[in-house]
This record gives structure tokens, C-alpha cells and sequence, in this order.
């Protein structure tokens, strides 16, 4: 539950300090006087969206803390210890606004995410809206509360993991087979393209060596003249005379070892001569000027020269590209046994589904039966005495399966004598969908251990008796659990354990709220002049004490 609420610079709130008890606590004030402005400042706390509207006008920052006893929330600590945020028999949730727009959480004093803040407050609040009868008019919240009842998220989750792998393993059948034709298009060309670089018979490095004989026979000619102009020379008389100034400067520099060098150099050159005379010899042994070689050989890199150009790369690429066509052509040919085997595996996924969502069904069925039997209880002591609450089960065709099962959920109701049961959609008073909506929210309240409760003007569209009996179905819910209850109706206010009181002044032209816990006197000038008015008169004191009287007896006129 919640031990204490600090809020400072927030709207119109300046500094408020406010410690909370057990059981019901309900909140009254003027119309506008900002009694919604406490629930927004604990959302905010509990991860709402934050903006720099939220900081009071002329202060920096906006700040919110919310300290809760947990001393017997095992899920609480187990989260806390989870998350490695120290703690003990207390938590603390703190969140600032700047005037920037930006926020920073808390836990214990240790920075959070956001998403932290959302995923602990699940576990200390569940808050319950005024406009909560509208979003119950929507199939999907309807199937929700069922679901949430029969306590089967673990079930649910694998029906839709089930049906999204179902649905995509159908998509890729489908696009397989809505592009068949395109394929066997496709598979047409390549294997054209294919068979044609097959029967050109390209060969690793091929072109690199076209590339170099091409070179070598079309400048045979040159080639053969430069080669017999080098042997020319080494044949001269200078190539002789160097071998005899070789001699000289052997006998030399067996007088004078200086000269070693220099005949090293001499005698390295006779050899490179001699080596690069053989060199030559072999070469124009080996250099071919065959007219025909040339002309096969140009023949050959025309012909690669057109395969590069119709595919658009370098001739070099050929081979690459055969072997990419190749694999290719093979998976588009085994496309077809793929084909088979991914709709045995659509039918193996389709039926794993269908076995989980029928025993999602099942479940269904039986919670749909108690919950109702439930709802109609609640309705009946909720001043529907006739009333009777129906949920009904559509089963859907294969087409309309999805994520959340094989049916479609719908609250069927009939709140007055003689009336039929019809979608709670057609249900035309508001004040009706309040209390239907009520029902159903205490059922989910008796149901889990979440240690506060936040309703917001659940009372909406009620008067009377039927308020008294509001306010009564709310302090049950109290003795068990911490509940915070905003209302207008003194019939629900008087009821509560406790009750604040938000009032708005001006000081020096600044708006401030502010939250007063009430004494019993305080509370019953409170209660007066919600039941008279501006002006409150001993009537309506006497009318008030018989309210908080009943309310601390629980007997209900």
C-alpha cells in the first residue's frame, strides 16, 4: 500500500506531503477544484508520459515520490532483487520533471528506466478509470478480462507465437506461388544464359593468358627484330674486347687487390652477357608469328568480348558469373520440392496451433460460465436486482482465426426485468455501464493481491440509493485492500474509512491545490455540502451523519 505521497511543483500543486492509511480513502472537492491533479501526479510517478506542462508555472522542475509498505508483497521484493534494486520492508518511486521536458526515475534512489517504473507499478496499482465503462464496450478489452479471469497469459502467448509462425510460413507459400509463372520465366532465361557460357568452355585465368598471347603474336615482328638487334651485339667486337679488359684486370689485381671490386663488376657483367644470350636464343626459339594462331586467338577474345558485354561485366567475370547462374538454376529448380515440403510443414504449424487454441477455448468456456454467474451477482447487489450478465463465445471460420484464438468474445447483458439479453454496446444508461463495469472490476480486484486500488469517479451517471450501494461495494474492497476513490457523490464519500479534501486557493495571484486529510467533524461539514450545496444547513449535517453512520454499521437503506 501506499505510505506516502510527495508532490512538489506540480500543476497547481505547490508542496504536498500527504501519508495515506489502509482501507478506503476517498477523495472529494469542488468541480475544478483538481482532484484529478493527485491521480496524475501518481501516474506520473508510475511511468506516464512526462512534459514540461506538469511543472507548476514559475518553477524549474516538477517532482514526484510515492513510498509503498511491502513488507507482504513477495512479488514486489522478488522484482526488486530481480533488478538489483537494494530495499527492505519499504520502496520508494521518485520521478522529476525539468522544464526542458525531460525526466528521470527512481527506485529505492537508485536510476531506472521508464519502462521499469511501468512494469513495478503493475505490481503495487492497478487504477481504475472513470471512462473505464466505454473501453469495456471494445470486443478486445472484453476478451481481455475474460482472459485476464481465466488466468491463461502462459497459453496465450504460445496461441500467438503458434499462429505468427503459421502465418508466415502461409505468406512465403503464397508468394512462392504467385510468382510460379515469373520463376519459370526466369529459370528460362537462365538456363539460356547458362547453356551459353557452358559451350564457350571458359577456363580459370583464360583471359589473362588470351590477354598475353594476343599481345605476343600481334607484335611478333617487332618482337623477333629487338631480340636479334641484342644478339647482334652480344656478338660484336665490344662484347670481346670486354672479355680481354677482363683479363687485363685479373693479372692487375694480383698487384693491387684495390682493383678487386672493379673486376668483380667486369666479370658479373661477362656472365649477365652470357645469360642473357641464352635467354634470347630461347625466346626466339619459342616466339610464335603463326598467322593462324593470331587469327584463332582474336577470334577467341571477340568472343569473350561479347559474353562480358551481354551480361554487363568484365570478361573476366565469366566464370564467376556461370557459377552463380548455376547455383541459381539449381534452387530454383528444387523450388518445387520446397514447395512440397513447406506445406507439410504449413499443416504440422496449422495444427499445433489449432491444439493449443482449443484448449484455450476450453478454459474459455468454463471461466465465461463462472465469470458471468459472477458479474450477475455483482449487478444484482449493485441495485440490478433482475439484471443478469452473459458471456457468449463465437466461434469463428478459419479465415477469421487469429493471435488470440478460435472465437470472438461478447458481454451479452439485460439490466432491467423482462428485457432480453442484448450486446452491452446497445446497454443505453450510463449510469447502467458504471455499475456492469464496477462488477467486473471488483471481481478483478478479489482476484489478485495488488495492495492499492485507484478509482476514479466509477460512480458516474449513479445517485441515491444505488451510490449508497457503490459506496458500500468500494468499502469492502477497502477492507482488504488500500483503496483511493475519487467521487462526487456523498453517498460514496461517506462511506469511505478516510476522506480528502482538494481545495484550490489563489495567493498572490498564483493558483494553488491543495489536499487536506479531515477530521470527523471536517468530514462532516464535507459531506453536508456535498449533499446541500453552498449553503449548508443542520438538515443537511443530520443527512450526512446518517450517511458516515451507516457507512461505519455497513447497513445499507
Amino acid at each position: 500500500m501506499i505510505n506516502q505521497l510527495y508532490i512538489r511543483d506540480f500543476v497547481l500543486v505547490d508542496t504536498l506531503d500527504l501519508n495515506l492509511s489502509d482501507g478506503m480513502t476517498t477523495i472529494t472537492g469542488e468541480t475544478g477544484a483538481g482532484k484529478s491533479i493527485l491521480l496524475d501526479a501518481i501516474g506520473l510517478a508510475l511511468g506516464d508520459r512526462a512534459n514540461n506542462n506538469l511543472i507548476r508555472p514559475g518553477a524549474k522542475r516538477a517532482e514526484v515520490m510515492l513510498e509503498f509498505d511491502i513488507s507482504n508483497k513477495k512479488d514486489v521484493i522478488a522484482w526488486l532483487n530481480e533488478h538489483e534494486v537494494d530495499n527492505d520492508d519499504a520502496c520508494q518511486i521518485r520521478r522529476t520533471v525539468n522544464s526542458d521536458g525531460r525526466s528521470r526515475a527512481y527506485i529505492n534512489g537508485s536510476p531506472v528506466t521508464v519502462q521499469w517504473l511501468k512494469e513495478l507499478g503493475e505490481k503495487l496499482i492497478d487504477i481504475h478509470g472513470q471512462h473505464a465503462h466505454q473501453s469495456m464496450m471494445h470486443g478486445a478489452v472484453q476478451r481481455e478480462l475474460l482472459d485476464a479471469y481465466a488466468d491463461h497469459a502462459k497459453q496465450l502467448d504460445l496461441v500467438s507465437e503458434q499462429y505468427q509462425a503459421w502465418q508466415k510460413l502461409l505468406n512465403t507459400l503464397n508468394t512462392l506461388q504467385t510468382s510460379e509463372q515469373e520463376r519459370d520465366a526466369k529459370l528460362n532465361l537462365l538456363r539460356y544464359q547458362l547453356d551459353e557460357l557452358v559451350k564457350a568452355e571458359l577456363a580459370d585465368g583464360e583471359w589473362e593468358r588470351l590477354e598475353s598471347d594476343l599481345k605476343q603474336l600481334a607484335n611478333a615482328g617487332e618482337l623477333r627484330e629487338a631480340c636479334h638487334s641484342a644478339m647482334q651485339f652480344i656478338d660484336s667486337d665490344s662484347v670481346g674486347e670486354l672479355s680481354h679488359i677482363t683479363i687485363q684486370l685479373s693479372k692487375a689485381a694480383e698487384l693491387d687487390e684495390n682493383l678487386n671490386n672493379a673486376l668483380s663488376c667486369f666479370e658479373n657483367a661477362n656472365i649477365q652477357i652470357q645469360e642473357a644470350s641464352g635467354e634470347l636464343r630461347n625466346y626466339l626459339d619459342s616466339l610464335d608469328d603463326d598467322p593462324a594462331r593470331l587469327n584463332q586467338t582474336e577470334n577467341r577474345v571477340s568472343e569473350l568480348h561479347n559474353l562480358a558485354r551481354k551480361h554487363h561485366i568484365e570478361p573476366n567475370g565469366l566464370l564467376t558469373l556461370q557459377d552463380e547462374l548455376s547455383t541459381t538454376v539449381d534452387k530454383l529448380d528444387n523450388e518445387s520440392a520446397t514447395l512440397g515440403t513447406l506445406e507439410k510443414e504449413i499443416e504440422n504449424t496449422r495444427k499445433n496451433y489449432l491444439e493449443c487454441a482449443k484448449k484455450i477455448s476450453k478454459k474459455r468456456k468454463a471461466s465465461a460460465k463462472k465469470l458471468s454467474a459472477e458479474i450477475t451477482n455483482n449487478m444484482q447487489q449493485l441495485g440490478m436486482p433482475e439484471g443478469v450478465f452473459n458471456i457468449t463465445l463465437h466461434d469463428l471460420n478459419e479465415t477469421q482465426y487469429g493471435p488470440h484464438g478460435l472465437e470472438r468474445i461478447e458481454f451479452l447483458v439485460s439490466a432491467n426485468p423482462g428485457q432480453e439479453l442484448s450486446p452491452i454496446t446497445k446497454v443505453a444508461s450510463g449510469g447502467e455501464l458504471s455499475r456492469i463495469s464496477l462488477a467486473i472490476q471488483v471481481i478483478n480486484v478479489n482476484r489478485h493481491q495488488i495492495g492499492t486500488y485507484i478509482f476514479d469517479e466509477v460512480d458516474v451517471g449513479v445517485g441515491g440509493s444505488i451510490a449508497e450501494i457503490i459506496g458500500q461495494t468500494l468499502r469492502r474492497v477497502g477492507n482488504n485492500h488500500q483503496v483511493l476513490c475519487v467521487t462526487h457523490l456523498p453517498q460514496v464519500a461517506a462511506l469511505g474509512h478516510h476522506q480528502l479534501k482538494v481545495e484550490k486557493t489563489v495567493v498572490n495571484k498564483m493558483t494553488n491545490t491543495s489536499v487536506t486529510v479531515l477530521t470527523e467533524t471536517d468530514r462532516l461539514e464535507e459531506i453536508a455540502r456535498m449533499l446541500a450545496g453552498t449553503e449548508v444547513t443542520d438538515s443537511a449535517r443530520q443527512n450526512a451523519q446518517d450517511l458516515i453512520s451507516r457507512g461505519a454499521t455497513g447497513s445499507v437503506h
